[in-house]
């Protein structure tokens, strides 16, 4: 059995680069998309350092299945807005139809408060539906915010650690 064929059309082919990692992230994204195609209801995380094109893939991926793509932090600044019901865009969010990518959980100053709580109730009412969740911090960063939050993506899904060089880092500057 060999490498699943890529079936997303990137800008940037991650096999061009060489490694190991990159092909292991878009090998994990083709059998993803064929087994939601299927019918599957999986999750898949990326987690890791920035850089590494979590969402870049992440995004590429949600787009390619139909999907709809949230920045957590994005809506965790949205609901310090005045006028903005949390619960019901929670709610929105987690009974959002098709594939859902959620984008940098486990980033920033809501990540140990309130904004964690609002994750959990998402991530529960996502438990039978196709999601996508990037981060920026490793499988144990994620364990040290809360234990259940690592467990879930565990649990419900393949989570590919992309642990590689920075995009930015690959390419030559030039002045």
């Amino acid at each position: 059995m060999g490498r699943p064929t890529p079936i997303l059309r990137l800008p940037v082919d991650f096999r061009t680069f060489g490694d190991p990692v990159l092909v292991k992230m878009l090998d994990a994204a083709t059998e993803y998309a064929t087994s939601i195609r299927a019918g599957g209801i999986g999750w898949l995380s990326f987690v890791g350092g920035s850089g590494t094109g979590k969402t870049y893939l992440g995004e590429a991926l949600t787009r390619y299945l139909g999907g709809k793509v949230k920045h957590w932090p994005r809506f965790m600044g949205k609901m310090r807005s005045v006028g903005f019901n949390v619960y019901e865009s929670v709610s929105d969010l987690a009974n959002t139809k098709g594939v859902l990518l959620l984008d940098e959980i486990g980033v920033g100053n809501d990540a140990k408060t309130f904004g964690l709580d609002l994750l959990m109730q998402v991530m529960e009412s996502r438990r039978s539906q196709p999601t996508i969740l990037t981060s920026n911090l490793t499988m144990k960063g994620l364990a040290e915010i809360d234990g259940r939050l690592a467990s879930r993506l565990l649990r419900h899904g393949q989570v590919i650690a992309c642990d590689t060089m920075d995009y930015a880092l690959r390419q030559p500057r030039t002045s």
